[in-house]
């Protein structure tokens, strides 16, 4: 793959972080790697090697983030009590 398609995928990469963590909690690991290696979209100056490893780290980030987001969803579907009546229709006893 091409420098520019990588730097490109990384910045896309960027913004899916970005919107995972305005969706939800993100867990405190996810990203660590990723922000210590200092390779951004931005540091096109950097060697290729370093845009694919970002690539690799975030894609990581992001799979852990999305796991323990859904692990959230069900704890708290699980814990939400089911509605007695919907839109002013009780539900028949059984």
């Amino acid at each position: 793959m091409k420098k520019q398609s990588l730097v490109y995928m990384h910045g896309l990469l960027v913004q899916i972080r970005n919107e995972l963590r305005d969706c939800g909690d993100v867990p405190a690991d996810a990203y660590g790697e990723y922000d210590e290696r200092n390779v951004s979209p931005m540091s096109v100056h950097r060697r290729k090697g370093a845009h694919g490893e970002a690539i690799g780290l975030l894609g990581e980030g992001i799979l852990r983030t999305i796991a323990h987001q859904r692990d959230e969803n069900e704890l708290e579907k699980r814990e939400r009590p089911l509605p007695s009546r919907v839109d002013g229709w009780e539900l028949p006893d059984q």
